[in-house]
């Protein structure tokens, strides 16, 4: 239990330094994978019990803590990822590649949608346009296209068809 801790702690850190210093500090404005949205459907898929939501929640409260704006929107998102990933992966077997790129992308949506919210309701302002949206389906695109390779990585006996 505690090499699972480490290994996940290991790759929220590696993650939150690709995601936010190395591609949004270079470049403010680009689209990034969300690398916790990768490990929370890891989670959900494989530890689908409230050990697991703690752990999903303490992912997105390390995310709120790397942001440094508030804490809570992205650790709502992050259980909101983790129920929809969960949810689907009891009724769907979601180890083939492409129930795992359909599910990544959607939780995601999931947890963005979600963060806007909880944002929204911080600052008071509608934050849904279309600008927004298409960053939102960009990103969970582009999550969803390197949740294969991060899966990898986590658990590297694992073979996805």
């Amino acid at each position: 239990m505690l090499r699972l801790v480490v290994v996940f702690g290991l790759a929220c850190l590696l993650g939150l330094v690709i995601q936010a210093v190395l591609i949004h500090g270079l470049f403010p404005s680009a689209i990034a994978p969300d690398f916790i949205t990768v490990l929370i459907v890891y989670i959900a898929l494989h530890h689908r019990t409230p050990l697991g939501a703690v752990g999903a929640f303490s992912l997105g409260v390390l995310e709120d803590f790397a942001s440094g704006q508030f804490v809570g929107p992205c650790a709502a998102g992050a259980v909101v990822a983790f129920i929809v990933s969960a949810l689907i992966a009891d009724k769907v077997y979601a180890e083939r590649l492409p129930a795992l790129v359909a599910l990544t992308a959607l939780a995601s949506t999931a947890k963005a949608f979600t963060f806007l919210g909880v944002i929204a309701l911080y600052v008071r302002v509608n934050l849904l346009s279309a600008p927004v949206v298409w960053v939102v389906l960009a990103e969970a695109l582009l999550s969803a296209v390197v949740a294969p390779i991060v899966v990898k990585l986590l658990q590297p006996g694992r073979q996805y068809a």
